[in-house]
This record gives structure tokens, C-alpha cells and sequence, in this order.
């Protein structure tokens, strides 16, 4: 199942045994690790956040493992699922603003202004 993406947020759902902890792998450029309880009905999600850390636009992949608490006995890794990540040109875009690029934007912005009135006013003396 894909990861449902909410806003900056992905929530990855799965399946374990009913009411362990399970405990979720994302490999990216690092590996993730989450802890979580599943539910009654073996049900479990993770909430991942992009501002926290960013899984970079590609493939990646995602599985779980089931833990007992009382034994401490793992179950063995679960169905290995790949999902991408993509991102908008417009949203890498977003990322890039801050104040020192708006800054060095707004003085080439000037200068092209400045170099185009001067090719003007050599224009208008010439003629």
C-alpha cells in the first residue's frame, strides 16, 4: 500500500500481529526506525514528517517486524514494500526561498533594470 500523504506528512499503515509493538524500518539515505502498537485488529500507522526528517525525491522502502513484549521474541521481517517520493518543481522551488536568495534576486533584478535603461538612453541619444 502506498503512504497516504497528508499535507508534510506520510502515514504508513500495515498489518502485524494484534496488540504488539511492531517496529517500522524506512530506508532512505539513512534508515528510519518508529516504534507503534498495533490495534486490536493488527492494525498499525506511523506519521512521518517531512520538516523532521526529509525522505529525498526516489525510491524507498518500508517494512515491519512484530515484537512480543513480554518474550522479546521478533516475528520475521515483514513484506518488503517500495514506495517513491516526488516532488514539484514548484514545491523545490518554495524550499529555495529565504531571505538571502529574494535579496540576491531583487539586486540582479535592479541591475538588468539599470543595464537595459542605459541601452535605452544610448539608444536616444543616437537618434
Amino acid at each position: 500500500m502506498e503512504p497516504i500523504l497528508e499535507g508534510n506528512t506520510f502515514l504508513f499503515t500495515g498489518v502485524a500481529i494484534p496488540n504488539q509493538e511492531v517496529i517500522v524500518y524506512i530506508n532512505s539515505e539513512k534508515t528510519l526506525v518508529y516504534r507503534t502498537l498495533s490495534d486490536s485488529m493488527g492494525m498499525w500507522n506511523v506519521n512521518h514528517s517531512q520538516d523532521v526528517v526529509e525522505l529525498k525525491p526516489g525510491e524507498h522502502s518500508i517494512f515491519a517486524v512484530s515484537v512480543d513484549r513480554k518474550s522479546k521474541v521478533k516475528t520475521p521481517i515483514g513484506a518488503l514494500r517500495l514506495f517513491d517520493v516526488q516532488k514539484s518543481i514548484w514545491v523545490t522551488m518554495y524550499n529555495y526561498l529565504n531571505l538571502q536568495t529574494t535579496i540576491i534576486s531583487i539586486i540582479f533584478l535592479l541591475v538588468a533594470i539599470l543595464f537595459l535603461y542605459r541601452i535605452k538612453q544610448k539608444e536616444s541619444v543616437k537618434l
